[in-house]
């Protein structure tokens, strides 16, 4: 049985408890923010690539911003900064998706 990633929760997951975190925590920070149901400290930038990772293999094809954006909840400037330095870019302008290094 195959599941569309549209029918799924979107959002960033704790790495720890794998929980949903809310997406006002995620914003007003700077590098670390602390889980609301475990309290284990985690890096910001590493809970969003993790969250793009995941959108990228449920998916099965490189996404845009607008996907990134609609997916983890987290502004667009903060997107474009994670992707441009975490991820291969696909196409120029805007056309452009991105895919993962890995």
């Amino acid at each position: 049985m195959n599941i569309d990633y549209k029918d799924l929760k979107r959002g960033v997951r704790c790495t720890n408890c794998r929980k949903l975190i809310r997406v006002d925590e995620l914003f007003n920070k700077r590098k670390y923010l602390k889980c609301h149901h475990c309290k284990k400290e985690l890096n910001r930038a590493n809970i969003i690539i993790q969250s793009l990772e995941e959108l990228y293999l449920l998916k099965g094809a490189p996404f845009s911003v607008k996907e990134a954006e609609m997916w983890t909840g987290v502004s667009n400037s903060a997107i474009k900064r994670i992707l441009y330095k975490n991820f291969k870019r696909v196409g120029k302008a805007k056309s452009t998706k991105y895919m993962s290094n890995e």
